[in-house]
């Protein structure tokens, strides 16, 4: 809008005239209008579900949040994914030629931290937050926006990582975004077979252990933090992850403070499966 003076356009129906202010109706047979509003990031959008078309207003392209840069468009990316027979999952993934590995868990789990390590360590890279989920015999997971996101208080954490952020519209709240593929293209990976779910989980130990756990403790672990992100409804979408984590084999992942030995770690387990 701030660019072109084209404000905001008029809705696809008649708003009801005795409608409460500040809120949005839907005339009857509108349930395929899907509306989305981010306040932080002056962004209101309609989304047609079943014609799959969205109508997008940003009152300011130049003030997006930084989070906009690092995973632009993901709530209509999910809306997409569940009428192409995909699932948008909150969770890191990272690999080697031989599969990859989920790391789900809650925000500041260990995800971020784990999954930029192993970018690090030369391991084959999908994603540190959001990723694509393909079911079958063989579930697939798919790169989506091969970005990673770091907290300022852990840029020291990782030095050869630390200068390649960047941050389009400072935030003091947001983490900062490294765009994968710019600096490590031959570490990015398209897609990659999954073959196993992790739960990392931040402690104050020495060393790190891997411990098996149930399919019900990895749903806990990856369904809430995507439900919540997506904000979604799906029944379709939580029986997708249901029957994830009965396929693949499940473990908890304890981080002690050794950073630098995680990956060997991570590469060990997919190696062992």
């Amino acid at each position: 809008e701030a660019a072109t003076d084209i404000p905001l356009p008029e809705a696809p129906w008649i708003w009801p005239p005795e409608g409460p202010p500040n809120a949005i109706s839907f005339p009857p047979g509108a349930e395929d209008y899907q509306p989305h509003f981010e306040p932080p990031a002056g962004v209101f959008s309609l989304h047609h579900l079943s014609q799959n078309e969205v109508i997008l207003h940003v009152r300011d392209a130049r003030k997006m949040p930084t989070y906009w840069h690092g995973s632009p468009l993901l709530h209509y990316i999910h809306h997409w994914s569940q009428n192409s027979g995909l699932a948008l999952l909150h969770a890191g993934c990272v690999g080697t030629d031989h599969g990859a590995v989920l790391l789900a868990g809650k925000g500041g789990s260990g995800k971020s931290t784990t999954s930029l390590l192993c970018l690090e360590a030369g391991m084959r890279y999908l994603s540190d937050d959001f990723c694509l989920l393909e079911s079958g015999e063989t579930p697939q997971t798919h790169c989506l926006y091969n970005t990673g996101k770091l907290h300022r208080d852990h840029l020291k954490q990782f030095p050869s990582l630390a200068d390649k952020t960047v941050d389009p519209y400072s935030d003091q709240f947001e983490k900062k975004v490294i765009f994968v593929h710019q600096h490590y293209p031959e570490r990015v990976a398209v897609s990659l077979p999954l073959r196993a779910i992790l739960l990392p989980c931040v402690t104050d130990s020495p060393g790190h252990s891997v411990s098996p756990i149930s399919p019900g403790e990895a749903l806990r672990g990856l369904a809430p933090s995507t439900l919540f992100q997506l904000t979604t409804r799906s029944s379709q979408h939580f029986n997708r992850m249901a029957k994830l984590v009965r396929q693949l084999p499940c473990y908890s992942l304890a981080l002690g403070r050794d950073l630098n030995s995680i990956p060997a770690l991570v590469k060990r387990t997919l190696e062992n499966l």
